[in-house]
């Protein structure tokens, strides 16, 4: 059997010291090196000694046999004894040789086989960073346009650790070399949060936290990332799956995923929306204890050829408004979509707040000859249709 060259410089150390390299720790590329060699010479020095037992066991029946025929001198007499070719060590018969040589034989098979399975990958030895190894999949292709944009330089990666509220943490490397220098001068591991807000339909990469390789592969990445849709908490060791927990207050919901609440982020409050919250000016004439509140359009603007010019509009004129608002004991949540003047509620339309996950509000009212379809649906778009019934 030839000397695999590799393990040619291990062909003279001995079989406890390999076997402390092969199944010890290795720390390092080069211990790892060391202890693949090592386990792979003593495979081979097992393969050999298998060899050896079964070639010794091959010979053992014949001598076995050369003994137990008589000696050949000529004509003997009943009376001569019987000589043999071959005498047995004291203690240890033929057949006790040929048992002996089977154990060895199935022992040294065992260490082969054992051998075998620890140079396979061995769980314990493998680190958090193989994440980078496997191939990226296409959400996490097209992250890479934004971490770019965000000014993040990202080497390796990014691959996703899990999915968290609104978040996703996604992990990667970012590595800097300088000119003619072989190995990195910054090695870095990052982790980030990448955020879909529902409202604008755009994925943001928000927080950015990194640390440098070395610290990670001794005590790992342990850090909160506060994005717009949660605090979210981020604890990925050296070895093993990161751990994550979120905590997403009301209002990052709302940022994140407001519903039919969306009005009342993205249309800032007048002077005259906060007026209605502030002195609870439907509560004689509705009942009603606002919560939020909003005008949408003047009537008047959806009757004349110049709808926008909501600066002329006068302090009694009547206005499209979308409210959510309660009984005075706390109950009886509701939105409302409502024609309102002066302070006062002309006519409405409502759905409890439970409903409003699945269902449209709409209001129809008439003006002259024109007449008005609002709806305000669970996405958070109102929308009015006018028609002129002439």
């Amino acid at each position: 059997m030839s000397e695999d060259p590799s393990t040619a410089d291990l062909a003279v150390v001995d079989d406890a010291q390999l076997a402390a390299w092969a199944y010890g720790r290795a720390s390092s590329a080069d211990e790892i090196d060391r202890a693949h060699r090592a386990a792979l010479e003593l495979a081979r020095r097992a393969e050999l000694a298998v060899s050896s037992a079964a070639a010794q066991t091959a010979g053992a029946p014949r001598a076995a046999a050369r003994a137990a025929a008589p000696h050949e001198t000529g004509t003997r007499t009943n009376a001569e004894p019987i000589e043999h070719e071959d005498e047995p060590e004291a203690g240890i018969s033929i057949r006790g040789r040929i048992a002996i040589g089977a154990g060895v034989a199935v022992l040294l098979i065992g260490a082969v086989i054992a051998s075998q399975a620890l140079l396979a990958p061995r769980p314990s030895t493998a680190t958090s960073l193989e994440i980078f190894d496997r191939a990226e999949t296409a959400d996490e292709r097209a992250l890479i346009g934004l971490f770019e944009r965000a000014g993040e330089r990202v080497s390796l990666g990014p691959r996703e650790l899990g999915d968290v509220g609104f978040g996703t943490i996604v992990a990667y490397r970012s590595l800097v070399n300088s000119s003619g220098v072989q190995e990195p001068t910054l090695d870095l591991v990052c982790v980030a949060a990448a955020e879909f807000t529902q409202r604008t339909q755009n994925t943001t990469i928000s927080n950015p936290t990194c640390v440098a390789r070395a610290v990670f592969e001794q005590r790992g990445i342990t850090t909160t990332l506060y994005g717009i849709g949660g605090q979210y908490d981020v604890e990925w060791g050296p070895q093993g799956s990161a751990e994550l927990d979120v905590l997403i207050s009301e209002s990052q919901r709302l940022v994140m995923e407001p519903g039919y609440e969306a009005i009342f982020i993205d249309r800032p409050a007048s002077e005259l929306d906060e007026q209605y919250v502030a002195e609870q000016l439907l509560l004689e004439s509705a009942g009603v204890n606002i919560t939020q509140f909003r005008t949408l359009n003047p009537v008047e603007a959806f009757l004349v050829d110049n709808p926008d010019s909501r600066n002329e509009v006068p302090p009694d004129a009547e206005w499209l408004a979308a409210y959510t608002g309660e009984a005075l004991d706390g109950s009886n949540k509701r939105a409302c979509l409502a024609i309102v003047a002066a302070g006062e509620q002309l006519e409405n339309s409502c759905r409890p707040i439970e409903e409003m996950a699945s269902g449209t509000i709409t209001l129809q009212f008439e003006r002259g000859d024109w007449r008005m379809l609002t709806s305000w649906d669970p996405s958070g778009d109102i929308s009015t249709f006018a028609s002129n019934s002439e």
